[in-house]
């Protein structure tokens, strides 16, 4: 058998098995139970309700919104970042008391109502620094959930 017959060989192995592994996993349910979990993700998306004038409630309010644009290590609670939830934030900014971190959350702030993420990755780890957390910094910026905070934001 020539080289071609091979490669075309080996596809078709490669096809049939993935195909095989596919149909494993919607027979034995495993691909409800994927469609489960990443439903139960984006149900976990909350929006901002309660009037806040605590820095630290404010500035863990900014952190969940800055963790639906990130990449991290660790998977942590997030509120969608939309102009509902953008404009929730700008009041609780504006009404908290006043505090050290006040003016970088006014400036974070503004900077999102405008549709600017694009350090939406540098803002999240100085929210970070600001709560005192180690854990789960941001290592780059998710392009399609900015794409679709930008579409959320009109």
């Amino acid at each position: 058998m020539n080289t071609k017959v091979k490669l075309i060989l080996f596809g078709v192995v490669i096809c049939m098995t993935t195909l095989s592994f596919i149909g494993y996993k919607v027979s034995t349910g495993l691909i409800d139970e994927q469609i489960a979990k990443s439903k139960q993700i984006i149900e976990t998306k909350q929006v901002i309700a309660e009037p806040i004038s605590d820095p630290d409630v404010v500035i863990n309010r900014m952190h969940d919104l800055a963790n639906s644009l990130i990449i991290s290590d660790t998977f942590q609670k997030q509120l969608e970042m939309d102009k509902f939830n953008v404009e929730k934030l700008i009041t609780l900014v504006d009404n908290m008391e006043v505090s050290i971190e006040k003016p970088i959350l006014v400036t974070i702030a503004k900077r999102w109502e405008q549709g600017d993420f694009i350090s939406v990755d540098y803002d999240h780890n100085i929210i970070c620094d600001l709560l005192g957390e180690e854990a789960g910094i941001a290592t780059g910026i998710n392009k399609i959930a900015i794409k679709n905070a930008i579409m959320n934001m009109k």
